[in-house]
């Protein structure tokens, strides 16, 4: 039901970034999702472990490939949080259906747009392509960026510091008085 409904909020932000079939829609509706569905993150996470067995919070557990999330649900958990949690849910198949549902409205408009002729259908192919390998270049040349800027925060205060030489100094000087005295009690002894 959330699916069909969908997120009006989402709907009415969608709307207003005007989409268009020849633009970077794709990407623009996975910002807009993530950007609406970042705000219940925390709150996901800790719905799900207030309603889920404890041992799902340990590190030694591994969930299995295949296996039954509804039977790591914690029998003695607060209704509560369970009830939390599924509403949680509801919203992100809400947004989902909101995002699907204008992906498909939208690579059909560019479908139509780019007609029935292979020429067409090439050309919308490289446009989506071109965006896709420009905006990975981009995210590239940002790292790179980032880490040619960066310089390491020099130590506080730069000094010597001098426990390490004072207490080998001090171990070598009481292992020559041991020694010295070794040497003295045999030649009296």
């Amino acid at each position: 039901a959330a699916v069909a409904a969908g997120d009006a909020a989402l709907k009415a932000a969608l709307d207003g970034r005007a989409l268009r079939p020849d633009g970077p829609f794709a990407f623009e509706l996975a910002e807009a999702l993530a950007d609406a569905s970042s705000r219940e993150g925390g709150e996901v996470y800790l719905s799900a472990r207030a309603a889920a067995r404890p041992r799902l919070s340990s590190r030694s557990y591994e969930f299995p490939d295949g296996g039954d999330a509804g039977a790591e649900l914690d029998p003695g958990a607060d209704p509560r949080a369970l009830a939390r949690l599924l509403e949680l849910e509801a919203h992100g198949f809400a947004r989902a259906g909101t995002v699907v549902r204008r992906h498909v409205r939208l690579y059909q408009a560019a479908i139509a747009e780019a007609g029935d002729t292979e020429a067409g259908r090439l050309a919308l192919r490289r446009l989506a392509l071109g965006r896709f390998v420009a905006r990975g270049l981009d995210a590239l040349d940002a790292r790179e960026a980032r880490l040619a800027a960066w310089t390491p925060k020099p130590p506080a205060k730069a000094s010597i510091s001098w426990g390490y030489p004072g207490g080998l100094a001090a171990l070598l000087a009481l292992g020559g008085v041991l020694l010295r005295r070794r040497r003295r009690g045999a030649r009296t002894g």
